[in-house]
């Protein structure tokens, strides 16, 4: 079974082989051709198609990753810090106004160096890698975009206080990243995965979610499925308050926070939607070592009633100091122990 087809077979709830396992490893990736994640590394298409080859080489995990979140950014004009080797971060807001929201042009997507370069990577990744292993998008989302263009703060007075507006910017992130995808779908990107963190429940209240996140990340996603995407969702932050609203987003796949426990979202959404997380992105990725990993990786897949319909995954994105140990770990303990899964396991304490 190739990694494409146990992923649309976990998607189906059909037969598996193993539990398809995605590691988040595309801000490491870098450091196994010698270069970091930073700036220079988004203008560089063969080093980011180089890279998300070398590190599956390493990882062998069921999807090669490509991080489009800083070229939609700079597309957009954001104004970000750029770490020496890590994810870019907001450093001035440049949308005070509402006449500067006005002004928000979608950029060419050719024209932009970033989104070009990227659009590049996919080409010479997918030249290498064909249809087995699917090439995954992880991309920031609608909400994520506005508040690196408006700052959070002036982002959730506007949300209650001038929704058009915040409608009208939605709508031009959503159309410039519906351009964007178009492309690299056509360059042979299978899976699009959406960052939202800012359009959950750690920000906002349910009710604002149901009136504004999931109407845009039903736009959003619709869009990308009628391309032939596989999409992914992600709003972070505890989404317990929220849990029942994410069926009416569309999205293929639900992709939760460690705060959620992953067989609890599998029992809710079991033949309905597949579920992806399980596995801390601190206390297992960061802090533990790969028999730590191990065994967590055990006891979650243990504690999973059905084998498909799951993917396991960090609980969120993840930095570019993770040991990539690790992370070969977490794919290896997942190939090892799915068999587990829905079987009940007893633990005799000696």
């Amino acid at each position: 079974m190739t990694s494409k087809d146990r992923i649309i077979n976990a998607m189906k709830f059909k037969k598996v082989d193993y539990i398809p396992v995605m590691c988040k490893k595309r801000a490491v990736a870098p450091q196994t051709i010698g270069r970091k994640y930073d700036r220079e590394f988004q203008l560089d298409p063969e080093a980011m198609a180089k890279s998300a080859i070398e590190i599956w080489k390493i990882v062998k995990d069921d999807a090669f990753c490509l991080g489009a979140g800083p070229a939609i950014q700079m597309g957009l004009g954001c104004d970000l810090n750029w770490p020496e080797d890590d994810h870019p971060s907001l450093k001035n807001p440049v949308i005070t106004t509402k006449e500067e929201a006005l002004k928000l042009e979608v950029p060419d997507i050719y024209s932009n160096e970033y989104m070009s370069a990227f659009i590049e990577a996919v080409r010479l990744l997918y030249k290498w890698a064909g249809d087995e292993v699917p090439i995954k998008i992880a991309s920031y989302g609608i909400f994520n975009i506005l508040s690196r263009l408006l700052g959070v703060e002036r982002m959730m007075q506007w949300i209650i206080k001038d929704r058009e507006t915040i409608q009208l910017l939605c709508d031009k992130i959503n159309e410039t990243m519906l351009k964007f995808a178009k492309e690299m779908r056509k360059e042979g990107a299978l899976i699009y995965e959406i960052g939202d963190a800012m359009s959950g429940p750690a920000l906002i209240s349910p009710q604002i979610f149901k009136e504004l996140s999931v109407p845009n990340h039903k736009a959003q996603i619709d869009g990308f499925k009628e391309m032939g995407y596989l999409t992914m969702l992600h709003v972070c932050g505890g989404e317990y308050p929220v849990i029942d609203q994410l069926q009416y987003t569309n999205a293929d796949f639900l992709w939760f926070s460690e705060l959620v426990d992953l067989s609890v979202a599998q029992k809710i959404f079991y033949k309905r939607f597949a579920v992806c997380g399980g596995v801390h992105p601190v206390d297992t990725l960061f802090v533990g070592g790969p028999e730590d990993v191990d065994r967590d990786i055990k006891e979650l897949i243990s504690g999973l009633k059905h084998k498909s319909g799951v993917i396991i995954m960090p609980g969120c994105g993840l930095s570019s100091n993770i040991s990539i140990e690790n992370l070969k770990a977490m794919a290896q303990a997942t190939q090892k122990y799915s068999e587990l899964a829905g079987k009940k396991v007893l633990t005799i304490n000696n």
